[in-house]
């Protein structure tokens, strides 16, 4: 199913409009690619996003739909956020097996789909929860300058995180953010201006190679 029926199938589901209002730094609808950097071999792995600005009888708030292929496999990852803190509300991933998740302040509760069936999950954070599938977006959003780093909460899917963000260089350009999580250290270019990401790469933890994102 291409991105766009798997969103409209997603907006059905959950009895949503798009009508109204639409923070444009929200909005995103792209395609994104693993490039491996002085590998010879193809990186399999290719997702798509799309994120909106929503609004039902409960208000305004956002939502974010991914694709990813990975290996010849599909899932499928929603998350609701608030759109201004972009602090997690729930995340659904579709694998399968299927992951179900709700945060309320900063406690995390569902259940995780593993091979031998659903299990409850419970976690409390220290302070908010951000989607690991929105790292980058969070990162562009953060106030940035050369200090010391900042450490955040992400849900991984299957585990709560404490990731690290530092950033390396500050010019008159823009800034060069390193974030660092338990499989990879992502290094993002964000542009002053327009806090757009100008590029992105992973550094893998496991063999030391890197991999560059591209967008299609």
């Amino acid at each position: 199913m291409m991105l766009g029926g798997a969103v409209a199938l997603m907006l059905g589901l959950l009895g949503v409009t798009t009508q109204g209002p639409t923070a444009a730094p929200i909005a995103a609808n792209a395609e994104y690619r693993l490039v491996p950097v002085a590998r010879t071999q193809p990186d399999t792995t290719r997702w798509h996003v799309e994120r909106r600005v929503m609004h039902d009888a409960g208000g305004t708030w956002g939502l974010q739909v991914m694709v990813v292929t990975r290996a010849g496999r599909t899932s499928w990852d929603s998350v609701r956020f608030d759109p201004v803190t972009l602090a997690l509300v729930w995340e659904r991933s579709f694998g399968p097996p299927a992951t179900v998740i709700t945060v309320a302040g900063s406690r995390l509760e569902g259940r995780l789909g593993t091979t031998e069936g659903p299990r409850p999950f419970a976690a409390e954070a220290s302070g908010p929860v951000y989607s690991s599938t929105m790292d980058d977006f969070v990162i562009q959003r953060l106030p940035l300058a050369e200090g010391s780093p900042r450490v955040l909460a992400f849900w991984d899917g299957s585990r709560l995180e404490r990731d690290t963000v530092r950033v390396r260089e500050s010019g008159a350009k823009g800034w060069v953010v390193d974030f660092a999580e338990p499989y990879a250290v992502e290094t993002l270019w964000i542009d002053r201006a327009s806090r757009g990401i100008l590029r992105h790469t992973y550094r893998w933890r496991r063999d030391g190679t890197q991999s560059e994102v591209s967008e299609d």
